[in-house]
Protein backbone atom coordinates (compact mmCIF):
# COMPACT_ATOMS: atom_id res chain seq x y z
CA UNK A 1 0.00 0.00 0.00
CA UNK A 2 2.83 1.90 1.03
CA UNK A 3 4.61 1.63 -2.47
CA UNK A 4 0.85 2.49 -4.18
CA UNK A 5 1.19 5.74 -2.65
CA UNK A 6 4.24 6.71 -3.14
CA UNK A 7 3.56 5.73 -6.93
CA UNK A 8 0.72 8.42 -7.02
CA UNK A 9 2.38 11.13 -5.31
CA UNK A 10 5.40 10.95 -7.71
CA UNK A 11 2.77 10.67 -10.66
CA UNK A 12 0.65 13.36 -9.66
CA UNK A 13 3.95 15.77 -8.55
CA UNK A 14 4.72 15.25 -12.44
CA UNK A 15 2.33 17.58 -13.15
CA UNK A 16 4.06 20.71 -11.76
CA UNK A 17 6.75 20.54 -14.73
CA UNK A 18 4.51 22.72 -16.96
CA UNK A 19 2.08 23.88 -14.13
CA UNK A 20 4.34 26.27 -12.96
CA UNK A 21 4.46 28.17 -15.95
CA UNK A 22 0.81 28.15 -16.25
CA UNK A 23 -0.07 31.65 -14.20
CA UNK A 24 2.46 32.58 -16.71
CA UNK A 25 0.58 32.81 -20.03
CA UNK A 26 0.62 36.44 -20.54
CA UNK A 27 4.11 36.83 -20.33
CA UNK A 28 6.26 35.86 -23.44
CA UNK A 29 9.94 35.31 -23.29
CA UNK A 30 10.93 33.66 -26.03
CA UNK A 31 14.69 34.83 -27.57
CA UNK A 32 14.76 33.87 -31.37
CA UNK A 33 18.40 35.34 -31.81
CA UNK A 34 21.90 34.08 -30.28
CA UNK A 35 22.44 37.64 -29.10
CA UNK A 36 18.91 38.02 -27.15
CA UNK A 37 19.50 34.65 -25.65
CA UNK A 38 22.92 36.66 -24.25
CA UNK A 39 20.94 39.81 -23.10
CA UNK A 40 18.43 37.54 -21.21
CA UNK A 41 21.22 35.15 -19.26
CA UNK A 42 22.60 38.49 -18.08
CA UNK A 43 19.72 39.19 -15.65
CA UNK A 44 18.81 35.47 -14.62
CA UNK A 45 21.00 33.46 -12.54
CA UNK A 46 21.37 30.52 -13.44
CA UNK A 47 25.16 28.53 -12.43
CA UNK A 48 24.33 25.13 -12.73
CA UNK A 49 22.83 25.31 -16.51
CA UNK A 50 24.25 22.27 -17.61
CA UNK A 51 22.84 20.48 -14.70
CA UNK A 52 19.82 22.06 -15.01
CA UNK A 53 20.09 21.47 -19.01
CA UNK A 54 20.25 17.34 -17.92
CA UNK A 55 17.35 17.70 -15.64
CA UNK A 56 15.19 19.56 -18.34
CA UNK A 57 15.29 16.84 -20.92
CA UNK A 58 14.58 14.32 -18.61
CA UNK A 59 11.21 16.31 -17.47
CA UNK A 60 10.40 16.78 -21.21
CA UNK A 61 10.07 13.00 -21.45
CA UNK A 62 8.19 12.87 -18.40
CA UNK A 63 5.68 15.31 -20.17
CA UNK A 64 5.18 13.68 -23.33
CA UNK A 65 5.09 10.34 -22.41
CA UNK A 66 3.25 10.08 -19.00
CA UNK A 67 1.91 13.72 -18.04
CA UNK A 68 0.20 14.43 -20.84
CA UNK A 69 -1.65 11.68 -21.91
CA UNK A 70 -2.72 10.83 -18.46
CA UNK A 71 -3.91 14.17 -17.72
CA UNK A 72 -5.68 14.53 -20.88
CA UNK A 73 -7.20 11.00 -19.97
CA UNK A 74 -8.02 12.43 -16.81
CA UNK A 75 -10.29 15.71 -17.74
CA UNK A 76 -11.82 12.89 -20.24
CA UNK A 77 -13.34 10.62 -17.53
CA UNK A 78 -13.86 13.74 -14.31
CA UNK A 79 -16.24 16.11 -15.90
CA UNK A 80 -14.84 19.80 -15.21
CA UNK A 81 -17.11 21.24 -12.84
CA UNK A 82 -15.91 18.42 -10.69
CA UNK A 83 -12.58 19.13 -11.01
CA UNK A 84 -13.34 22.91 -10.27
CA UNK A 85 -14.72 21.91 -6.58
CA UNK A 86 -11.79 19.99 -6.21
CA UNK A 87 -9.35 23.15 -6.94
CA UNK A 88 -11.95 25.50 -5.21
CA UNK A 89 -11.80 23.11 -2.09
CA UNK A 90 -8.51 22.53 -1.95
CA UNK A 91 -7.57 26.03 -2.69
CA UNK A 92 -9.69 26.72 0.44
CA UNK A 93 -7.75 24.47 2.66
CA UNK A 94 -4.59 26.55 1.83
CA UNK A 95 -6.05 30.18 2.85
CA UNK A 96 -4.28 30.00 6.11
CA UNK A 97 -0.51 29.87 4.54
CA UNK A 98 -1.43 32.75 2.03
CA UNK A 99 -2.76 34.98 5.00
CA UNK A 100 0.16 34.53 6.68
CA UNK A 101 2.24 36.01 4.36
CA UNK A 102 -0.09 38.10 3.72
CA UNK A 103 0.61 39.61 6.72
CA UNK A 104 4.04 39.18 6.74
CA UNK A 105 4.06 41.24 3.62
CA UNK A 106 2.18 44.12 5.49
CA UNK A 107 -0.66 43.64 2.31
CA UNK A 108 -3.50 44.01 4.97
CA UNK A 109 -6.01 44.53 2.49
CA UNK A 110 -5.25 41.43 0.99
CA UNK A 111 -5.39 39.43 4.02
CA UNK A 112 -8.99 41.01 4.76
CA UNK A 113 -9.80 39.80 1.29
CA UNK A 114 -8.60 36.25 2.11
CA UNK A 115 -10.20 35.96 5.34
CA UNK A 116 -13.54 37.60 3.75
CA UNK A 117 -12.89 34.71 1.37
CA UNK A 118 -12.54 31.75 3.47
CA UNK A 119 -15.52 32.19 5.14
CA UNK A 120 -17.69 33.12 2.52
CA UNK A 121 -16.69 29.89 0.96
CA UNK A 122 -15.86 27.63 3.50
CA UNK A 123 -20.19 28.34 4.53
CA UNK A 124 -22.08 29.53 1.74
CA UNK A 125 -19.86 27.47 -0.81
CA UNK A 126 -20.08 24.25 1.33
CA UNK A 127 -16.88 23.91 2.63
CA UNK A 128 -15.15 25.51 -0.20
CA UNK A 129 -16.43 23.51 -3.26
CA UNK A 130 -17.56 26.50 -5.12
CA UNK A 131 -16.84 29.64 -4.78
CA UNK A 132 -19.30 32.76 -3.73
CA UNK A 133 -16.69 34.63 -2.61
CA UNK A 134 -15.60 35.75 -6.48
CA UNK A 135 -18.50 35.06 -8.48
CA UNK A 136 -21.40 36.77 -5.62
CA UNK A 137 -19.11 39.42 -3.67
CA UNK A 138 -16.30 40.04 -6.15
CA UNK A 139 -13.47 38.74 -4.36
CA UNK A 140 -10.73 37.61 -6.88
CA UNK A 141 -8.67 34.78 -6.12
CA UNK A 142 -5.05 35.66 -4.92
CA UNK A 143 -1.86 33.11 -4.54
CA UNK A 144 1.14 34.74 -2.00
CA UNK A 145 3.62 32.62 -0.91
CA UNK A 146 6.79 32.51 1.38
CA UNK A 147 8.83 32.56 -1.92
CA UNK A 148 7.45 35.94 -2.34
CA UNK A 149 7.40 37.31 0.55
CA UNK A 150 11.51 36.97 1.04
CA UNK A 151 11.55 38.46 -2.52
CA UNK A 152 8.86 41.36 -1.05
CA UNK A 153 12.21 42.07 1.41
CA UNK A 154 15.35 42.09 -1.21
CA UNK A 155 15.87 38.79 -1.34
CA UNK A 156 16.89 37.55 -5.05
CA UNK A 157 16.51 34.11 -6.87
CA UNK A 158 20.26 33.01 -5.92
CA UNK A 159 20.26 30.33 -8.21
CA UNK A 160 17.79 28.99 -11.06
CA UNK A 161 17.35 25.16 -10.29
CA UNK A 162 15.61 22.11 -12.77
CA UNK A 163 14.13 19.79 -10.38
CA UNK A 164 13.66 16.40 -11.37
CA UNK A 165 9.86 16.20 -11.99
CA UNK A 166 9.25 19.39 -9.69
CA UNK A 167 10.50 21.34 -12.58
CA UNK A 168 11.23 25.03 -12.57
CA UNK A 169 12.28 26.88 -9.09
CA UNK A 170 14.87 28.99 -7.93
CA UNK A 171 17.16 28.57 -4.08
CA UNK A 172 14.70 30.95 -2.66
CA UNK A 173 11.39 29.71 -4.10
CA UNK A 174 12.30 26.42 -3.06
CA UNK A 175 13.04 27.32 0.43
CA UNK A 176 9.86 29.24 0.33
CA UNK A 177 8.06 25.82 -0.43
CA UNK A 178 9.23 24.20 2.60
CA UNK A 179 8.17 27.61 4.50
CA UNK A 180 4.35 27.61 3.51
CA UNK A 181 4.16 23.75 4.74
CA UNK A 182 5.17 24.72 8.07
CA UNK A 183 2.69 27.37 7.98
CA UNK A 184 -0.05 25.31 6.21
CA UNK A 185 -2.76 23.76 9.79
CA UNK A 186 -3.18 20.78 7.39
CA UNK A 187 0.49 19.83 7.77
CA UNK A 188 0.47 19.37 11.51
CA UNK A 189 -3.17 17.22 11.21
CA UNK A 190 -2.37 14.60 8.27
CA UNK A 191 0.73 12.24 7.90
CA UNK A 192 3.37 13.58 6.05
CA UNK A 193 2.50 11.25 3.38
CA UNK A 194 -1.32 12.46 2.88
CA UNK A 195 -0.01 15.84 3.03
CA UNK A 196 1.99 15.14 -0.21
CA UNK A 197 -1.07 13.57 -1.70
CA UNK A 198 -2.99 16.67 -1.10
CA UNK A 199 -0.63 19.09 -2.51
CA UNK A 200 -0.11 16.62 -5.65
CA UNK A 201 -3.52 16.11 -6.27
CA UNK A 202 -4.30 20.05 -6.07
CA UNK A 203 -1.43 20.70 -8.93
CA UNK A 204 -2.19 17.75 -11.26
CA UNK A 205 -6.10 18.44 -10.91
CA UNK A 206 -4.49 22.70 -12.00
CA UNK A 207 -2.69 21.13 -14.59
CA UNK A 208 -5.69 19.02 -16.25
CA UNK A 209 -7.32 22.43 -17.12
CA UNK A 210 -4.71 22.98 -19.61
CA UNK A 211 -2.67 20.01 -20.65
CA UNK A 212 -0.72 21.66 -23.59
CA UNK A 213 0.50 24.80 -22.08
CA UNK A 214 4.06 23.65 -22.23
CA UNK A 215 3.88 22.10 -25.40
CA UNK A 216 3.27 25.23 -27.10
CA UNK A 217 5.53 27.26 -25.11
CA UNK A 218 8.07 24.48 -26.73
CA UNK A 219 6.65 24.87 -30.59
CA UNK A 220 7.36 28.66 -30.36
CA UNK A 221 10.88 28.78 -28.65
CA UNK A 222 14.36 29.28 -30.25
CA UNK A 223 15.55 27.74 -27.22
CA UNK A 224 13.00 25.98 -24.95
CA UNK A 225 14.90 25.57 -22.07
CA UNK A 226 15.92 29.38 -21.86
CA UNK A 227 12.38 30.17 -22.94
CA UNK A 228 11.20 28.22 -19.76
CA UNK A 229 13.85 29.87 -17.17
CA UNK A 230 13.17 33.52 -18.61
CA UNK A 231 9.17 32.85 -18.43
CA UNK A 232 9.50 31.09 -14.57
CA UNK A 233 11.83 34.47 -13.50
CA UNK A 234 9.74 36.82 -15.16
CA UNK A 235 6.31 35.86 -13.84
CA UNK A 236 7.35 35.47 -10.18
CA UNK A 237 9.39 38.67 -10.42
CA UNK A 238 5.76 40.58 -11.56
CA UNK A 239 3.93 38.70 -8.75
CA UNK A 240 6.74 40.10 -6.61
CA UNK A 241 5.89 43.39 -7.78
CA UNK A 242 2.39 43.08 -6.87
Amino acid sequence: MRWFLCFVVFFMLLSLYSLSLAGASDIEIIPSTSQELEETNATMPDPIEPVNRAIFNLNDKLYYWVLRPTAKGYAKVVPEQVRRSIDNFLHNLSTPVRMANDLLQLKFKKFIIEFARFLANTTIGIAGLFDPAEKWFNLPRDDEDFGQTLGTYGVGEISYIEWPVLGPSCVRDSTGEIVDSFLDPVYYIVSTWTYAGIYALRKFNEFSFDPDRYDEIKQDSFDPYISVRNMYFQYRRKLIEE
